[in-house]
């Protein structure tokens, strides 16, 4: 199912997107000492390397195309419509646009975040104490930014090895509910043994009963 698959690439690209942007944010503290929104402010200028870094991951997280964060957004809203569909196409298609108008707020709230703490008025002396990423850092941030972009441009190095195990989990879920509802109609159609007891008592007090 796509929903399935979908959910799975999406987990892999958040972890990639958003764990960059939380060691860039340590990045920040540990510079500065600070990690607050407004004690940045244009860093675009005084560190740029690090500003193309903390774009590409923040455009990974809003799930920009190209990136792998678009192709576990187009899934999920693929398996949205079509599992909505079992109501009516106008609930899928209201389902969906719910659904994409959470990427869209998303996305204009990420953006502000960045214009305020790449390009906006510098505050106080954070931004100062902050540093452009040296090699290593470089290094760190760009394994996570280039394999979101990766696994968007080629999104089958992931997908093709999602379905089976998507399928295997189905098909458990299914065998478990299966179980289940089996053992329901066992119980009621089985009598318990205090069942037993209460007839087997009953019969003797109607055969005495009729004996008299």
């Amino acid at each position: 199912p796509s929903a399935l698959t979908g959910a799975v690439v999406q987990m892999v690209a958040h972890g990639l997107s958003v764990g960059a942007l939380f060691v860039m944010v340590a990045h920040l503290e540990g510079r500065s000492g600070k990690s607050g929104l407004d004690d940045f402010g244009g860093l675009a200028e005084r560190a740029p390397v690090f500003a193309v870094f903390v774009i590409g991951s923040a455009l990974a997280a809003v799930a920009m195309p190209g990136m792998a964060g678009f192709v576990g957004e187009a899934q999920l809203l693929q398996g949205i419509f079509a599992s909505s569909l079992m109501w009516s196409p106008g609930v899928a298609i209201a389902m969906t646009i719910i659904a994409g108008l959470s990427l869209i707020f998303g996305a204009a709230y990420v953006l502000r975040a960045l214009q305020r703490l790449l390009f906006g008025k510098v505050r106080g002396t954070a931004s100062a104490a902050v540093p452009d990423v040296n090699g290593g850092e470089g290094l760190a941030f760009g394994v996570l930014v280039v394999g979101s972009l990766l696994l968007g441009l080629v999104p089958c190095l992931i997908t093709q090895r999602i379905p089976d195990a998507a399928d295997y989990g189905v098909e458990a879920r299914d065998a478990r509910v299966a179980y289940v509802e089996a053992k329901k109609t066992a119980a009621i159609s089985s009598p318990s043994p205090s069942d037993v007891v209460v007839a087997v008592q009953t019969a003797d007090v109607e055969e005495a009963g009729n004996a008299r």
